[in-house]
C-alpha cells in the first residue's frame, strides 16, 4: 500500500512538473489538472469501452446458432414440463432451469407462457409427413404411419393424452391446444378423402368426417390403450386402412 501512495505521489507530481512546463512554470490548481490530464484518459477508456461493447453486440447477432440452440432447448424443455406436469402447473421459471437459460431468455422470444406453449405444439406438429401421391391406401398408411411414429413417443404421447382429456374439462381454454395438435392432421385426412372421392377411387355418399373416425379412432386406440411395453407391429397402419377401405372402396 505504502508503495502505491508513493507512486501515485511521484505521478501527481510529475504530471504537474510537466503541465507547469507547457504553461512557463506556471503552476496548475486540481481542477486544470482534471482538465488536462483526467478527462482525456476518461473518454479514451470510454471510447475503448463503447467499442468493446458494440464488438460484442455484433459477435452476438453473428452467434445466431447459439442464439437458436437455446431457442430450441427452450422448446424442447417446453415440452417436457407439459408431459411431467401440466399447462397451469408448469412456469417460465420451471422452463427456464430445466433449458439451462433464464428467464429473460425465454421474454425475448415470447411475451407469455401461453405463447410459449404453443410455439412448442407447432414443432410437434412439423413432424408431420405430408402426402398425396393420388393414391388413398398408400397415403393412409403414410399418414397412419408418421401418426404412430409421432405420437408414440412417451413425451409427445403424454401431451396429447393431457390435451384430449382437458378438452372435455376445459374446452374454450384449451380449444387452441387441441386444434394444434389434431385440427392438421384431420384437415390433411379430409382433404386426401374429399380427392379420392372426386377421382372416384371410393364412394361419394359417404361423410369424410365419418371416414376420418373409422381411421383415426382404431388408431388412438392402439396408441394409448395397449400395454406400454408392447411395440405396435409394423403393420398395424396397413391393417386398419385396409378394414376401412374394405367398406367404402367402390
Amino acid at each position: 500500500m505504502a508503495h502505491k501512495g508513493r507512486r501515485s505521489t511521484l505521478c501527481a507530481q510529475t504530471a504537474i512538473s510537466v503541465f507547469a512546463a507547457s504553461r512557463g512554470g506556471q503552476r496548475p490548481c486540481l481542477t486544470t489538472l482534471i482538465q488536462f490530464f483526467y478527462l482525456p484518459r476518461l473518454a479514451r477508456q470510454r471510447k475503448k469501452h463503447m467499442s468493446e461493447n458494440n464488438t460484442e453486440s455484433i459477435r452476438h447477432k453473428g452467434g445466431r446458432p447459439r442464439s437458436e440452440q437455446s431457442r430450441e432447448a427452450i422448446l424442447s424443455a417446453t415440452l417436457d414440463e407439459l408431459a411431467d406436469k401440466s399447462l397451469q402447473a408448469m412456469s417460465l421459471v420451471s422452463v427456464a432451469a430445466r433449458a439451462g437459460v433464464s428467464t429473460a431468455t425465454i421474454y425475448r422470444w415470447w411475451s407469455s407462457k401461453d405463447e410459449l406453449v404453443i410455439e412448442a405444439l407447432k414443432s410437434i406438429q412439423r413432424e408431420l409427413p405430408v402426402v398425396e401421391s393420388g393414391n388413398l391406401r398408400e397415403d393412409l398408411v403414410t399418414l397412419l404411419q408418421g401418426m404412430f411414429q409421432l405420437w408414440s413417443q412417451p413425451r409427445v404421447g403424454n401431451i396429447v393424452l393431457y390435451i384430449i382429456s382437458e378438452i372435455y374439462a376445459h374446452p374454450q381454454q384449451f380449444q387452441e391446444l387441441s386444434a394444434l395438435l389434431l385440427k392438421p392432421r384431420r384437415e390433411q385426412f379430409i382433404q386426401l378423402i374429399t380427392h379420392a372421392q372426386a377421382r372416384g377411387e371410393i364412394r361419394e355418399d359417404l361423410d369424410p368426417q365419418t371416414i376420418f373416425g373409422q381411421v383415426f379412432g382404431p388408431g388412438l386406440y392402439h396408441l394409448f390403450f395397449r400395454e406400454s411395453s408392447v411395440p405396435l407391429p409394423a403393420t398395424l397402419a396397413a391393417q386398419i386402412v385396409d378394414a376401412a377401405l374394405q367398406g367404402i372402396n367402390r
